[in-house]
């Protein structure tokens, strides 16, 4: 028979469990925010199936460079195709990485697992490359 003790024990284990569990789930929501920034040309670009529908229309309608406002309402011109190749890949990479993680998680039965990175991801803060991509800051460092 469980004493108040014990029953007060696992009442705040799984209080924090819950807490941990809300936390990294806003965790793993600002990581994919960040790790759908795509730097081009001196600008920054958020993909969103917006940008990827505009950048494919654009294209189906022949036009090979145009002019895009970026996130920070900076004019930057752009090569369609590359750009738009660009992009599907940052966009599938970070859906992708968030799926993973999102599902361990959801899996995770204990604090430990819970703040445990996910295989694919290391959950080290994301920055971008020369190039645009999402790349470990502790690989800068």
């Amino acid at each position: 028979m469980m004493n108040d003790d014990d029953r007060l024990t696992k009442a705040l284990a799984h209080a924090n469990y819950k807490a941990t569990i809300v936390q990294q789930r806003e965790n793993l929501k600002l990581r994919y925010a960040n790790s759908l920034l795509y730097a081009h040309n001196g600008g920054i670009f958020t993909v969103t199936p917006s940008l990827l529908a505009l950048t494919d229309l654009l294209i189906r309608q022949e036009v090979n460079d145009t002019v895009l406002i970026d996130d920070k309402g900076l004019p930057i011109r752009v090569d369609l195709l590359q750009f738009l190749i660009d992009i599907v890949s940052v966009y599938a990479e970070a859906s992708n990485e968030y799926l993973l993680a999102w599902e361990a998680l959801r899996k995770a039965r204990s604090v430990d697992c819970a703040v445990r990175p996910p295989e694919a991801g290391n959950g080290a803060a994301v920055a971008l490359s020369a190039s645009g991509r999402p790349r470990d800051e502790a690989a800068v460092q």
